[in-house]
């Protein structure tokens, strides 16, 4: 895959494949709970809570194997989302990661689409037929998971990008860290300011702090700054 194809794709599949083996685990946990998280955030109860405590938790690599399955199982029931939708996560399966972070991402959006839908992932969408407005959502939650990865992994496959250290300044690693821990990523224009002043003129960092996102945990440079991985 070009960097240009990387840039233009619709589809997260292809890419997916392509970052088999270049992405750390802790990315791809991260886009996989990034998912769960956009749908159980709309719910305040204490066990949802819980659950995304748990979640946060799996992606920075508090649970290995079956630990996570153990961890959620106490509250299948009496987290809405849970009960309603069931959940994705079998970290013992062996499908290759990528399927994982579809199936996390076709969880999401499978409200939304026909309730006959019950394949596991977004690939296996592609043979069947829907109306132009089933088809239209699925669309652009394909587009929509190919901007997140993008979020991600940044352009560091293609062309790895440098921080100089005197842009680490107490202040900007700072900010990064409160727009990561409070996934405050509207504050991403502000963190550009900041890099702007202390000096970095990198196009592809400003952009992408300026840009319309949308931002993750694990974005690229929030992580860089922070010295994640």
């Amino acid at each position: 895959m070009t960097e240009a194809e990387w840039l233009a794709a619709t589809d997260p599949e292809p890419i997916l494949r392509f970052l088999e083996g270049k992405i750390s685990d802790r990315q791809s946990r991260l886009l996989m709970v990034h998912f769960a998280h956009e749908l159980l955030a709309w719910h305040h109860d204490i066990a949802t809570q819980e659950v995304i405590n748990i979640l946060d938790r799996y992606a920075e690599g508090g649970f290995v194997g079956e630990e996570l399955h153990d961890a959620l199982r106490p509250f299948a029931r009496s987290c809405q989302v849970l009960a309603d939708e069931g959940y994705p996560w079998s970290v013992q399966d062996a499908r290759p990661l990528y399927v994982h972070v579809e199936s996390a991402a076709f969880w999401l959006i499978r409200r939304f689409l026909p309730s006959e839908m019950t394949v596991s992932n977004l690939s296996d969408l592609t043979r069947l037929r829907l109306s132009p407005k089933d088809a239209d959502v699925l669309d652009y939650f394909r587009w929509l998971v190919c901007k997140t990865i993008r979020d991600v992994v940044g352009t560091a496959t293609f062309r790895p990008v440098t921080f100089d250290a005197s842009w680490r300044t107490s202040s900007i690693v700072a900010t990064a860290e409160s727009i990561y821990a409070d996934r405050a990523f509207d504050r991403m224009p502000v963190l550009a300011d900041a890099l702007e002043d202390a000096g970095c003129s990198h196009e592809d960092i400003l952009s992408h702090c300026r840009g319309d996102g949308p931002h993750v945990r694990g974005c690229w440079v929030v992580d860089l700054l922070t010295g994640r991985k």
